[in-house]
Parts: C-alpha cells; structure tokens; sequence
C-alpha cells in the first residue's frame, strides 16, 4: 500500500512539472507533446519550479448539539448574516481577480516599435537581423531534436565525440610500439592512462569498436586465439579519418 501511494505521489509531481515545462516551450513556440519528449529542455530549471501550493487537511464536520429553544433562534437568526457576508467576500474576491485593462499609449506602441527596429550592437555590430534570426532558428531547432532524440542516441553521439582523440592516441601507440597489431585490451589500458580519467574500461572498448563501425577502412579488429586485436592503416591519412567522423557526427546530430 505504501509503495503505491508513493508511485502515485511521483506520478504526480511529474505531471506537475509537466505542465511548468509545457508553459516554458509555449514561451519558446515549441508544440512538442509530452508523449515525445526524452528529457527536458536543457535550458529548463528544475529548482526554480514553484513549490506546491499547501491545503489543509479535511477536517471532522463539526456538530452542534441543539438543547434549547434559544439555540434554535440564535442559529436561525444568523443564517442569513453570513450568506450575506459570504456573498460579499466572494464579490470583493472577484473583482480583485480581474485584471485591468489598461489602453496602449502612443509612447508605449512607440516604444515597442524601437525595440523591434534595435539593431545589434556592441560585438554583433553589423551583423545582419536575418543572419541572427536563422541562428536563432537553427539553435532551436537543434534543442527540439535534443529533446526528442531518443536516449540510445544520446549515449552514441557522446562516444562519437570523444572518437577524434582516440584515433590520434591509437595512432601515437601504434608509432611507439612499432607493431603491426595490438591486443584491444592494451589499447583500452593506453587510452585511459591519456585521458587521466577513470572511465570505464566497457566504455573506452565501445569507443574502439565504434571506431571500427565507422571507419572500418582506418580500423580493423581480428581475433587471434579468442583475443581481440587492433590493426590500422598506415597508408590513410588520419586528416581523412577525422573529417569523415566529423561528417557523420554532424549527419547523427540532425536524425
């Protein structure tokens, strides 16, 4: 019982912030339903969501017990004096509520029309409005597909991006031990004493077949009595290795 009051009270915190993050891609022109989205916005603050409003626990009706004539006339006569001071807290309430309606200016429509004549200034002097509009457009184009992309994608966009490095620090091994081929669990050792990181030898592996996938031309994997070995070209330029990643991390970013 306690275990599913707790998923419901997740659950619904959820939708809440659901509805919070809903409200700040309305502020963006974003229509992305909540079925789509894989994450939130990058740019969505999560602290600075408002806390729940607090409401008072129900309480027991309280009954008073009539013992006399005079307790039916008093309760009687005050029936109406606090309907009447009822409906005019409810009356005053409303009006509060309703926003003014205040009529635009002329200083305030000419004001709005300087601010969206303002050209740029300081370092972006000079820059066109149309050019900084589509850079606008392109950012927020490539934040929707961030928040769409699914998270398998993520994590393959991420080991794409560290490639670069691994194929020049491959490429520095194979120069130093002066072999044609080297055990793949030795280039995982190397690769991670270069970055000075504790990553997961699993990951830095992944990286390597990744590599593998993707430039199968530059890198090759043969297996020798069960163990995986490493073997690049010495013929291809490493500058066309790194180009061709580069091409396909562009072309993975936009699917």
């Amino acid at each position: 019982m306690l275990i599913t009051r707790k998923h419901i009270f997740e659950s619904s915190l959820i939708e809440i912030t659901k509805k919070h993050h809903q409200k700040y891609l309305k502020k963006l022109n974003l229509k992305i339903s909540d079925n789509e989205l894989q994450r939130w916005h990058p740019h969505f603050k999560l602290e600075e969501v408002p806390d729940i409003e607090e409401a008072l626990l129900p309480q027991a009706a309280a009954t008073k017990t009539v013992t006399s004539a005079r307790d039916v006339l008093q309760r009687s006569q005050s029936i109406p004096q606090v309907e009447k001071a009822l409906r005019s807290v409810a009356e005053k309430s409303t009006l509060e509520q309703q926003p003014a309606k205040l009529e635009p200016t002329s200083g305030d429509s000419n004001e709005q029309h300087s601010s969206q004549s303002t050209k740029p200034e300081g370092i972006l002097k000079g820059v066109s409005l149309s050019l900084l509009e589509r850079i606008k457009e392109k950012e927020k184009k490539k934040l929707e597909l961030a928040m769409l992309r699914d998270p398998k994608q993520e994590k393959r966009l991420a080991l794409i991006d560290k490639l670069p490095d691994v194929v020049r620090i491959i490429k520095t091994f194979f120069i130093s031990e002066k072999k044609a081929a080297i055990p793949i669990e030795d280039c995982v050792t190397k690769i991670s004493q270069s970055h000075g990181t504790s990553a997961a030898s699993g990951d830095i592996e992944d990286q390597i077949r990744l590599l593998h996938e993707l430039a199968p031309d530059w890198l090759s994997i043969i297996t020798v009595r069960k163990c995986p070995y490493v073997k690049i070209s010495r013929t291809l330029d490493i500058n066309l290795v790194l180009q061709k990643l580069q091409s396909i991390k562009v072309q993975e970013s936009n699917k």
